[in-house]
C-alpha cells in the first residue's frame, strides 16, 4: 500500500506509514480537515451522564457485554475486564438502556458496586466513578472559508 501511495504521490510516505499505520499516532484529523474548510467541533454531550465507569458496553437488553475497558480509567483500576457479563449497577439491574440512566443519577468520585459475571462467576468490584471524559465530535464547515479552501472542497466532493 505504502509504496502504491508513493507512486501515485511521487514523494516518500515513509513517516505518515510509520506514524499513523504501523504506529499509535492520532491522525491529525482537524489538520486535513482544515485544508476543505472543515473543523472537528468537540462538545461534552448534555445527554451524557458526568460520571462513568470507564468501560464501553455491547449486547442487548438480555445480556449486557463490557466490550472494552479504557487503560486507567474507572472500570480498569476497579479490576473490570473486557468479556464480563454485566449484571447490576448498585443493586439495580444493569442493560444498555439502564446503565446510562443510572448513570445520570451518581457523580464523579462517588462508589458504586458493580456485579458480573467472569467465566460462569459472579463477581463483585467497587467502582469509583470518574469524570466522563469521551466528548462528541462533530465535522462542520469554517464560517468564512477562504477561496482554496472552497476551491479544494468542491474538488474533494467532485463538484467542480
Amino acid at each position: 500500500m505504502q509504496l502504491a501511495v508513493e507512486a501515485v504521490a511521487g514523494t516518500s510516505y515513509a513517516d505518515f506509514f510509520a506514524r499513523y499505520v504501523d504506529g499509535t499516532d492520532e491522525l491529525p484529523y482537524g489538520e486535513y480537515l482544515a485544508a476543505v474548510g472543515l473543523e472537528l467541533v468537540e462538545t461534552l454531550s448534555p445527554t451524557q451522564p458526568k460520571a462513568s465507569l470507564g468501560i464501553e458496553l455491547s449486547g442487548d437488553e438480555k445480556q449486557t457485554v463490557i466490550a472494552n475497558v479504557f487503560p486507567g480509567e474507572a472500570g480498569f483500576q476497579a479490576g473490570l475486564d473486557r468479556g464480563d457479563i454485566l449484571v447490576a449497577l448498585d443493586g439495580e439491574q444493569a442493560t444498555l438502556t439502564t446503565v446510562p440512566q443510572l448513570l445520570k443519577q451518581r457523580q464523579p468520585g462517588e462508589t458504586v458496586r458493580v456485579l458480573v459475571f467472569r467465566r460462569g462467576r459472579l463477581r463483585e468490584f467497587a467502582v469509583t466513578l470518574q469524570k466522563e471524559t469521551r466528548l462528541d465530535v462533530q465535522v462542520r464547515p469554517v464560517s468564512t472559508p477562504t477561496p482554496t479552501q472552497t476551491r479544494l472542497y468542491r474538488t474533494w466532493l467532485g463538484l467542480s
